[in-house]
């Protein structure tokens, strides 16, 4: 038979229940960048001096140096996220006797706020800056956003990340050799679409298009693709191939046939180099 409890046992203090496992933190701020310099091979097809693209525009095909700067400032919280990203690129070329001439010139800042909805939906406010480090900062333009959108990582090893956003962008750009009209403000429809993966430890790639258009002149669309596949040598030597794709229709506000415009520039580069990563 079973033995009674003890008297002294029933009318003891029990110890509380244990605790349930406290969840992990959230991450706060992170941090990461790299510094290069290039050897680049660039071409542009065809007269890329009349791409609107000023990136594209400056565009010289031969070989070059190339000095560059990639960062990003990310946040993650339970629901809210902030990505910040840099890319910094200057390269001038050489041919014969021919002076110096800047052949690469890009300085872009970009970021986005996410609130989640409902995982993997969030609402967004983005804002960002593109400009040239020859003007000085001439054609200097500036946005923002807000809408919708889906996030979803880790779909393949050993990292990846999918992300598209649907929502409305006001812009402007400031400039003293704009096209008439360019220098308003506007206000329309963007579209955003962003696959990148990491491969493996020394491979990755990304492909990101990029679209807007204006409420008041819905034929105006301008979309910005680009992609590149990065590959690591050895820890101080980086290999890459990248590509830039611009396309914009003639606006209204443009007589005639407008040069530059409703036609692809493409620009493709080459990389090999120094890298040191943080």
């Amino acid at each position: 038979p079973a033995v009674p409890p003890h008297p002294q046992d029933a009318g003891a203090i029990q110890p509380p229940p244990p605790l349930p496992a406290t969840p992990p933190a959230a991450r706060a701020w992170t941090t990461k960048g790299r510094f290069g310099a290039f050897v680049s091979d660039t071409h542009a097809g065809g007269d890329s001096s009349q791409s609107p693209d000023p990136t594209i525009r400056g565009t010289t095909n031969t070989a070059h140096w190339l000095l560059t700067f990639d960062g990003a400032l990310d946040w993650r919280g339970a629901v809210e996220s902030v990505d910040q990203s840099l890319i910094a690129k200057y390269g001038r070329a050489k041919q014969s006797e021919a002076p110096w001439t800047t052949s690469t010139d890009e300085l872009r800042y970009d970021g986005v706020y996410r609130r989640d909805i409902d995982k993997p939906l969030f609402l967004y406010g983005g804002w960002g800056l593109q400009t040239l480090f020859e003007g000085p900062l001439d054609p200097f333009q500036a946005h923002a956003s807000t809408g919708v959108g889906q996030l979803f990582e880790d779909l393949l090893p050993i990292h990846d990340k999918l992300e598209w956003r649907l929502g409305v962008r006001a812009q402007r750009t400031w400039g003293k050799d704009l096209p008439e009209g360019s220098g308003d403000y506007t206000v329309g429809p963007e579209a955003y679409l962003r696959y990148e993966r990491q491969v493996s430890k020394d491979l990755r790639f990304f492909v990101q298009s990029e679209a807007y258009d204006e409420f008041r002149d819905l034929g105006h669309v301008t979309s910005l693709t680009s992609a590149g596949l990065q590959a690591q040598v050895s820890r101080y030597i980086t290999a890459e191939i990248n590509l830039r794709a611009y396309y914009e229709a003639r606006p209204r506000r443009v007589s005639g046939a407008g040069v530059g415009y409703s036609e692809w520039f493409v620009r493709q580069d080459a990389l090999v180099g120094l890298t040191y990563s943080f």
